[in-house]
């Protein structure tokens, strides 16, 4: 079994499998591939990795070429994601708030048309 492949089954049914994975190094703390990249192409779940000039891609869906040993370049790609992730959760917001803004001044199908002044 894996890491998420055996996920009900250690935590429980109700755990939620994530939308994506982010990997800043394709490897595990003994420098072989990491159970987790397997398990999520098994499994179709996305993933985003720093991939070195060691590491295999082709189990990542979003490659990012890059130094996964410098800790200058690991401190680049966190503030990148961070930044990016803040930035979608704030689209996000926005278009929720559009899409209520829109629902409450649509009228109902087959309402009467709205008196003009």
């Amino acid at each position: 079994g894996g890491l998420l492949t055996n996920a009900p089954i250690q935590y429980s049914a109700g755990v939620r499998l994530p939308n994506l994975l982010i990997f800043l190094t394709t490897f595990n703390n003994v420098f072989e591939p990491h159970v987790a990249i397997r398990d999520a192409a098994k499994m179709s779940i996305p993933t985003v990795a720093v991939v070195d000039t060691n590491s295999n891609p082709s189990l990542i869906t979003y490659p990012i070429p890059g130094n996964d040993d410098s800790p200058s370049a690991i401190h680049l790609y966190l503030s990148l994601f961070k930044t990016t992730i803040l930035r979608a959760k704030e689209k996000r917001r926005h278009l929720e708030a559009l899409f209520r803004l829109q629902k409450k001044s649509a009228r109902p199908m087959g309402a009467p048309p709205m008196p003009s002044s």
